[in-house]
Parts: C-alpha cells; structure tokens; sequence
C-alpha cells in the first residue's frame, strides 16, 4: 500500500521528532526505506510551503516583513506575522494541511519488535510510514511444571 500522509507532516519535517528519527539506528532495509520516504516527503514539502506562504501574503497586514526577511525559514516568518483575519487564515490552513499527498512509494514492512525503542512522539511520526507486520511467536509448550 502506498504511503499517504495529510500535508501536515510537512510541518513536522522541521520539529525535533523528525530528526530524531533520521539520526536514529534502525535496520538496514527499514533505515533506507525510511530515509527515502522523508526524502519524497521534503519534496512535497516544497509545495506545501509555497502554497502556505501564499496564504500567509493574502492575509497578513501591510508592512509585515518577517516573511521576506525570512523567507529560507517559513516557520520562523510566518510567526510574527499579524494577520487582517486570522479566523479564515486558520480555516485555510487547515484545508490546506488536510490535503492529502501520496508519496508514491508503498509502505515498510516492519516487525516492530526489531525496531530501536522509539518514543511515542517517533512512533506516530513513523506509523504512516509503515505496514507493521504481526510477530510471529512459537506457542508455549505446556509441561508438567510450567502449568
């Protein structure tokens, strides 16, 4: 199944969770697939910004210039920017970040019982990423003494 993620994670391609989980030692299959899915991902993220920006110009009032000034950190710009009405800036946005985006790649087969000890933070940012596959456990042998 292909991944699909909402536009929101773009916006969490920038947070600490994002990082982390880059910076993390998985195996080696899972590592590539997971470094190749955030790859696609910023790629999208590219648009999604763009269209962000646009919203953040329709709305934000004459003489705010944090936009330009920092225009390599979107994040950062749009900050303290002060909108003209920030109620449809907001429902915008949020259509916007509903979007969904299919990354086109299918999703990783995973044990999860082979995966480094992630938070909880690091397991919801990776779960659209993965297609977890039920452990397989040998039934317990029943004996006299293990009743």
């Amino acid at each position: 199944m292909n991944i699909i993620v909402k536009n929101f994670y773009c916006e969490l391609l920038n947070g600490s969770v994002a990082q982390r989980v880059l910076d993390m030692k998985f195996p080696v299959k899972v590592g590539y697939w997971i470094s190749r899915a955030i790859a696609k991902l910023r790629r999208e993220a590219k648009t999604y910004w763009e269209e962000r920006n646009k919203l953040v110009e329709k709305y934000k009032k004459e003489g705010s210039e944090e936009l330009e000034k920092n225009k390599d950190d979107p994040a950062k710009a749009d900050a303290t920017v002060e909108l003209t009405d920030p109620k449809a800036f907001r429902k915008d946005l949020l259509e916007l970040q509903d979007i969904d985006v299919d990354l086109g790649i299918d999703q990783i087969k995973v044990n999860l019982e082979e995966l480094p000890e992630l938070t909880l933070a690091e397991l919801e940012f990776l779960l659209p990423f993965f297609d977890v596959q039920e452990v397989k456990r040998k039934p317990k042998r029943v004996t006299k003494g293990n009743k």
